[in-house]
């Protein structure tokens, strides 16, 4: 009997990727030539210390921020090379950020937080209550505190610092 191998399709592919700040003449390398596959349902981790280049990265998968140079896929479409409004619009199907300090706004709820960046999606019809429906799915679970704080405001949420 022969088995078959299906190798995944990445999710995230980045080859070479390379950044480097310019400030005068003071040249800054910050990553230098990085490659690697992220595949559907894998969990990753970057980590290093103070000033290796986790936020930098983060901004360019996140598509804030541009490489220098290398390559990056993002569900097998090349955004290197994308126009701002093209990186836009992929940022807002494709991509959630979930921010250190959560960046919530103080005078809405948790779940209108949530909510926000779908007021932005050109099929509001389709996603209108998706992230409702998303938190209601976890009522039991590690993010079921999330859920019981879905209706209350941003200061008197667990954790706030407002």
């Amino acid at each position: 009997m022969t088995k078959l191998f299906i190798m995944p399709i990445p999710i995230i592919e980045v080859n070479f990727l390379k950044k480097v700040f310019i400030n005068g003449e003071v040249v800054t390398k910050v990553l230098h030539g990085l490659s690697f596959n992220i595949n559907k349902g894998e969990f990753v981790a970057i980590m290093g210390p103070s000033g290796s280049g986790k936020s930098t990265l983060m901004h360019i998968l996140g598509l804030l921020d541009r490489a220098t140079s290398g390559e990056y896929k993002l569900e097998e479409k090349d955004v290197v090379h994308l126009s701002d409004n093209e990186l836009a619009g992929l940022r807002n199907r494709k991509i959630g950020f979930v921010f250190q300090s959560f960046n919530l706004l103080t005078r809405t709820t948790v779940l209108e937080n949530v909510k926000l960046p779908l007021t932005y999606s050109v099929n509001k019809k389709k996603y209108r209550n998706k992230s409702q429906r998303s938190f209601k799915k976890r009522r039991a679970g590690p993010s079921a505190g999330l859920f019981y704080q879905s209706n209350i405001r941003r200061g008197k949420t667990a954790g706030s610092h407002s």
